[in-house]
């Protein structure tokens, strides 16, 4: 069963001030969203990329805070200092990591569900290399779509 969230600015603009709560009250494994804090703040504070994790939990203020602390763990992780701390392009794959993306082992389809969300096809046997990035990349694609 699908549920939509009406997004009313009013409605927006308050579940954006209880994340901002819920991520004070996060202690462990926050040192790569403090970094991020630091380095990228207009993007790491941005409504658009916080909505983005609101949406995601169907506005459950808490996981969403819990799941950007993570984002910037593992985001840090797969994509080093260098590339962690902006806006991803096909640019900042690897070359082994492009040569994954053209295999077509990961691909966002062109049409969408009966649910207007996007379709995101992995498939395993095309796969070359470590595609934790390349699906990164894809994934984050997809989340960033306010349409999904």
């Amino acid at each position: 069963e699908s549920v939509i969230v009406e997004e009313e600015l009013e409605f927006q603009q308050e579940a954006l001030r209880r994340l901002d709560e819920e991520l004070l009250l996060i202690h462990e494994n926050r040192e790569a969203f403090e970094l991020a804090q630091t380095v990228c703040p207009e993007y790491v504070n941005a409504d658009e990329f916080r909505l983005m994790f609101l949406r995601s939990t169907m506005y459950d203020e808490n996981l969403a805070a819990q799941k950007i602390v993570t984002y910037w763990c593992r985001k840090l992780e797969l994509f080093g200092p260098d590339r962690a701390f902006r806006k991803l392009s096909i640019l900042d794959l690897g070359e082994e990591d492009r040569a994954a993306l053209e295999g077509g082992g990961v691909q966002i389809l062109p049409v969408r569900d009966e649910f207007g969300r996007g379709i995101f096809l992995s498939q395993r046997a095309y796969f070359a290399g470590n595609m934790a990035r390349v699906m990164w990349f894809f994934i984050h694609d997809i989340l960033e779509d306010v349409d999904v």
